[in-house]
């Protein structure tokens, strides 16, 4: 954590200003140390360069397993811009958007859109209920643009008006209330703030190997996470078999219907490691959640947000702050 970060920081209770007491590092990067609220004297820890504004990941420890252990697979390198690709076709965001602006990356996970924005020029603040803020501080902590923090987003410690942009990219539907969880999201922009999300469209699951996969979710979400991550490898081998290339065109005719669809379709991407990881991510969350654009366009309208945007991303959608 930088010291500068406290111009933005309060406690989550009561909005209270918080004191710093450095215990290990410098001001550039403090590694340890404690916060401490002026109003209520509530404790907070800052754990491994990270500043704890929960005592638990509640009922996100899937995510925390999943990007500890694939801390690097979604991280772009000079073979590869998928993630920086997804950051501009989800929020319609470019670099010159961003180059020294304050962002928030509500749900950064383990740092893949932070990684972009900062490498962009933008000022990135990434907060995650999870302990995938380890994984995330490891890979960017060390810059000079980026703070990771572990926080509730139902209790996000920043002062009001205080970012340019906030992003949160396939989060806020794995909440127990996604509208509320985007609901804390506009106080925090300032005067012609930007707000843009990509949630799971109603539309985009609606399909019967959507509604499978749905199914499936309702055992997979209670599995412990090792069993879950094996048996991810598993699906991947069989829906890759079956159901792609010139052996899954075969096994679409050969193979009755209710069973071809009762396997079910896992992530295209090219790498295997991905294909798992994306697997996991869709049936280990305790919560998942699908919308309509009419359903979150009246997100955004209660908020007074203007200048709404339907991007050309089923369901990614922005909007302006206008006082």
């Amino acid at each position: 954590m930088k010291k500068n970060l406290m111009k933005i920081l309060v406690c989550p209770e009561d909005k209270g200003n918080l004191d710093l007491e450095i215990i290990e590092g410098s001001e550039k990067e403090i590694r340890e140390g404690i916060l401490t609220c002026e109003e209520c004297r509530k404790q907070y820890k800052i754990v491994h360069g990270v500043p704890r504004f929960v005592s638990s990941d509640n009922y996100v420890g899937n995510f925390g397993y999943q990007w500890n252990m694939h801390r690097l697979t979604q991280l772009d390198d000079s073979n590869s811009k998928i993630s920086e690709n997804t950051l501009k076709t989800k929020t319609s965001l470019a670099s010159e958007d961003v180059k020294d602006k304050l962002l928030l990356d509500a749900g950064c996970g383990m740092g893949r859109f932070s990684d972009v924005v900062s490498r962009w020029g933008g000022e990135v603040v990434g907060v995650d209920l999870s302990t995938a803020v380890d994984a995330a501080y490891q890979n960017l902590g060390q810059r000079d643009n980026v703070n990771i923090i572990q926080a509730n987003i139902y209790a996000l410690p920043f002062k009001e008006e205080t970012f340019d942009i906030i992003f949160s990219i396939g989060v806020l539907m794995t909440t127990p209330d996604c509208k509320k969880a985007f609901m804390q999201l506009p106080k925090l922009l300032k005067q012609n703030g930007k707000v843009v999300i990509w949630i799971y469209s109603k539309h985009a699951y609606s399909g019967i190997d959507s509604k499978v996969r749905f199914l499936y979710r309702k055992v997979t979400k209670n599995l412990p996470f090792r069993i879950l991550y094996f048996i991810c490898h598993i699906m991947v081998i069989i829906s890759t078999v079956i159901k792609r290339g010139a052996l899954g065109r075969l096994f679409h005719y050969l193979l009755p219907g209710i069973i071809y669809h009762a396997i079910p379709n896992t992530s295209s991407q090219k790498k295997y490691k991905w294909r798992v990881l994306d697997t996991f991510d869709f049936y280990s969350p305790k919560y998942v959640s699908t919308h309509s654009y009419p359903e979150v366009y009246s997100w955004f309208r209660e908020s007074q947000l203007g200048n709404i945007d339907l991007i050309n991303y089923d369901l990614s959608i922005s909007g302006v702050r206008r006082d």
